[in-house]
């Protein structure tokens, strides 16, 4: 839900109940769907946190920084990895609105960090040292060790020249993007045999890799996006690019590639999950902007994805064939019809609010 009210500023109904319905169905959401991880409530928790600085300014600013120091805490609570999407929502936030942020982030982190203490608290006293996954993840140190959080940071960095620290943030950039271009010949692949091997290939790097997993909504979409929003700018009503979502993703990611210590670890679940649906849902609304035909294209090829690579992974005899494209048909059409209940519902929200 909180995705679609990130859409809901696209005028058509069916625009809204599509790019929902690709984000349900994208690697990320299917895999963390199927086996119930946590990072999806750190995700959600994370888009309420970016919708509570960024939504309607009818929002009174108590209800604004209650709401959002509420969901960084929880989403914290769910996952750690949320940290460096509140980040960029935060810095994106401070970049974008300058002097009416500080108010609004002093209370929102003030109450953030009074919710979150408890937990602190029980890590250090019930089930210590606490701190394990910021040194493992800060300053590369596996090992439990009672050694303080910044004692170990500096020992990582004691011995780190510029060159290499430069390399492993370009390996971690590589990492990110890698399979943007390599999917197109692994979906070819799928779609031309279905062979056991080119299934396996799209599902583990949909596993790892940011760019991959977006699939058809791929970040190479955005520079004729851009492109065409320039050249039109004169020539018709401007085009309302969905720039606090953009940039809050840009520096999440950016943040997130300087901090990992261990050069290549920027995989998808290492990270904030709420960057990589942002990501894509930006390349959604920019084709719905700027190009809708390839909009409806492209949710239609990622359900095709999906279904060979998740769906009609393995064969079915007989009657169990049968039923199991009847019961995919229809999970897949009660989502839809979801969607765009769903996209109704919130444009319907929307203009009573305006």
């Amino acid at each position: 839900m909180p995705l679609l009210v990130l859409a809901g500023t696209l005028p058509r109904r069916s625009q809204r109940a599509a790019i929902v319905f690709a984000l349900a169905l994208s690697p990320l959401v299917l895999l963390n769907g199927l086996f119930v991880w946590p990072k999806l409530f750190a995700a959600t928790f994370c888009a309420i946190f970016h919708i509570a600085l960024f939504g309607p300014s009818n929002i009174a600013r108590p209800a604004r920084w209650s709401m959002a120091g509420l969901a960084a805490a929880l989403a914290m609570l769910s996952h750690g990895g949320a940290l460096f999407a509140l980040v960029g929502s935060t810095a994106a936030f401070v970049l974008l609105k300058r002097s009416q942020a500080l108010p609004v982030l002093l209370k929102t982190g003030a109450l953030a960090v009074a919710a979150y203490l408890p937990w602190v608290g029980y890590q250090r006293l019930i089930d210590p040292p606490g701190d394990r996954l910021l040194k493992w993840h800060f300053a590369g140190h596996i090992p439990v060790t009672q050694d303080s959080f910044l004692h170990v940071l500096r020992a990582a960095y004691a011995d780190l020249g510029l060159w290499p620290w430069l390399a492993g943030r370009a390996s971690n950039l590589n990492t990110l993007m890698h399979g943007s271009f390599s999917f197109f010949g692994d979906v070819a692949a799928l779609f031309w045999n279905r062979s056991p091997a080119a299934i396996t290939t799209v599902v583990e790097n949909s596993f790892f890799y940011g760019a991959y997993s977006m699939w058809f909504a791929s970040p190479l979409w955005l520079l004729p996006c851009v492109a065409y929003a320039l050249v039109k700018r004169r020539s018709m009503r401007p085009l309302r690019f969905p720039s606090d979502l953009a940039l809050a993703a840009a520096l999440s990611f950016l943040f997130w590639i300087l901090v990992i210590y261990e050069p290549g670890q920027t995989v998808i679940h290492q990270g904030a999950y709420f960057s990589f649906l942002a990501s894509m849902l930006v390349i959604l609304l920019m084709l719905a902007r700027c190009f809708p035909p390839a909009l409806y294209a492209v949710v239609a090829l990622n359900l095709a994805v999906a279904a060979l690579a998740y769906a009609f992974d393995k064969p079915f005899d007989g009657a169990s064939s049968a039923i199991h494209l009847g019961t995919t048909l229809a999970l897949t059409g009660g989502l839809l019809a979801a969607c765009r209940l769903a996209s109704a519902e919130a444009m319907d929200d929307e203009r009573r609010r305006c």
